[in-house]
C-alpha cells in the first residue's frame, strides 16, 4: 500500500520542549530553526524537517472549520480538518509531491506574514469540485481570520493503512510552524523532527539528543525511529489477525476433509454388497467411480451453497477486517468454493477408488 510519502532513509524523533520554555513563542521558535539548522549540517543528512503531528503516529490535531464557496446546512455539524503544522521543506523531505500551486516557505512563517495553508488533493475535491482551489479561503469556525490556500499536495494515509483519515475527519491541511498555527492558537510546543539520509544506514539516535541538549537540556528527544518502522507497525495487528484466520481456515479445511473421507468410506464399506451386485450384473468401473463421487459431489455441492449463503449472511460482521476486497468479491466466492469443492472430490475419490476394486465373487460371498 502506498501511504502517500516515501519511507526509505528517514528517521524521526520527537521532540519534547519544557512547556515554560516554549512559553516565549519566539524563543521556541529560535530553538527549533537552530535544532533543523544543526541536524541539516549532520554527516550524511541530506534535509530535515519538523511536523506537529507525523502520519500514522496515532497523534491527531483537528478542528471545525468553515470553507469558502462550499454550501452548508446549518442543521448538519462544521466539517472537521485535519491540521498538520510544518515547517519549510517538510513536504520534500516526506515526499509527498506537489500537484497544484506552490509550497509553504519560509516567507509564510516570518511575523505578519499572511496566513496560508496547502491542502490535500482529496480535500480540494470535496469542498470545491471542478474550481481551482488556489485562491480559496477556509478557517476554523471560531476563528475570524481566513486562511489562503496557496499549493494542492498529494493524499497521505494519516490515520491508517487502509483509510487516509478517520470516517469523521473532511479533510487536511498543512500550515506553516510560525509565531502562531494557522489556527489561531499557540504554536504546538512538542514537534516530530523528520531527518532523511542519504542511505538507509541510519543511527542519528544519540547526535539528535546531543544536538537538542546543547541547545536546550529541558527538549528531550523520544520515539527515535526509522519512518519505516513506523509505517509498518500499524500493519502487525492485521497481519496476526490474517495469520490466525489462515491457521483457522486450514485446519478446519484438513477437519473438513478428513471427515468426507470418512462418511464415504464407511459408506462404500456398507455397500459393499451393492456394489458387488452391480458389477455382477455389468456395472463398469467408471461406472462406480461416478456413482460414489457423484453423491459425494452433490452433498458437496450442497454445503458449498448453504456455506456460500452463510458467507453472505455474515459478510458485515468481517467488515472491518478487509481491505482491498470487498465483502462480496465474487472472485473470493468462486475460489473458495472450488477448493472446497475440489477437496471434497479428491476425499471421496480415494474411497470410490476402492471400492472399483471390489471383487464382486467376494462381496456377494459375503452377503
Amino acid at each position: 500500500m502506498n501511504p502517500g510519502f516515501q519511507i526509505e532513509s528517514i528517521m524521526t524523533a520527537r521532540i519534547t520542549p519544557n512547556e515554560s520554555f516554549c512559553a516565549d513563542s519566539a524563543r521556541c521558535r529560535n530553538f527549533y530553526n537552530e535544532l533543523t539548522d544543526r541536524v541539516r549540517a549532520l554527516p550524511g543528512v541530506r534535509d530535515a524537517a519538523l511536523v506537529n503531528v507525523l502520519p500514522l503516529d496515532g497523534r491527531m490535531v483537528a478542528f471545525a472549520a468553515a470553507a469558502e464557496d462550499h454550501p452548508s446546512n446549518p442543521k448538519d455539524p462544521a466539517p472537521v480538518i485535519f491540521e498538520s503544522v510544518i515547517t519549510p521543506g517538510y513536504l520534500g523531505v516526506m515526499g509527498i509531491p506537489l500537484l497544484r500551486g506552490r509550497t509553504l516557505t519560509s516567507a509564510d512563517s516570518a511575523p505578519g506574514a499572511a496566513p496560508v495553508v496547502v491542502v490535500t488533493a482529496l480535500t480540494a475535491k470535496k469542498f470545491w469540485p471542478n474550481q481551482n482551489p488556489i485562491g480559496k479561503h477556509l478557517k476554523p469556525v471560531y476563528a475570524k481570520t481566513w486562511m489562503t490556500i496557496v499549493g494542492v499536495v498529494g493524499d497521505v494515509h494519516e490515520d491508517s493503512l487502509a483509510l487516509r483519515l478517520p470516517d469523521f475527519v473532511d479533510g487536511a491541511i498543512y500550515d506553516p510552524y510560525g509565531i502562531e498555527a494557522s489556527t489561531g492558537q499557540l504554536q504546538p510546543t512538542e514537534m516530530t523532527l523528520v531527518v532523511r539520509a542519504s542511505s538507509n544506514q541510519m543511527n542519528y539516535g544519540d547526535s539528535l539528543q546531543r544536538v537538542a541538549a546543547s541547545l536546550n537540556p529541558e527538549a528531550p528527544v523520544s520515539e527515535v525511529a526509522t519512518l519505516r518502522s513506523i509505517v509498518t507497525k500499524p500493519a502487525s495487528g492485521p497481519r496476526s489477525t490474517m495469520s490466525l484466520f489462515a491457521v483457522f481456515a486450514a485446519l478446519a479445511l484438513v477437519l473438513g476433509a478428513v471427515g468426507i473421507y470418512g462418511v464415504v468410506s464407511y459408506s462404500v464399506t456398507q455397500r459393499r454388497p451393492e456394489i458387488g451386485m452391480r458389477m455382477a450384473l455389468g456395472a463398469q468401473r467408471q461406472d462406480i467411480l461416478r456413482l460414489i463421487v457423484g453423491h459425494g459431489a452433490r452433498l458437496a455441492l450442497i454445503g458449498v451453497a448453504i456455506g456460500i449463503g452463510g458467507a453472505f449472511a455474515l459478510t458485515r460482521l468481517i467488515r472491518t477486517m478487509l481491505f482491498g476486497v470487498s465483502i462480496t468479491d465474487p472472485l473470493t466466492f468462486l475460489a473458495v468454493a472450488m477448493v472446497l469443492t475440489t477437496v471434497a472430490l479428491a476425499a471421496c475419490y480415494i474411497p470410490a477408488r476402492r471400492a472399483i476394486r471390489i471383487d464382486p465373487i467376494v462381496a456377494l460371498r459375503h452377503e
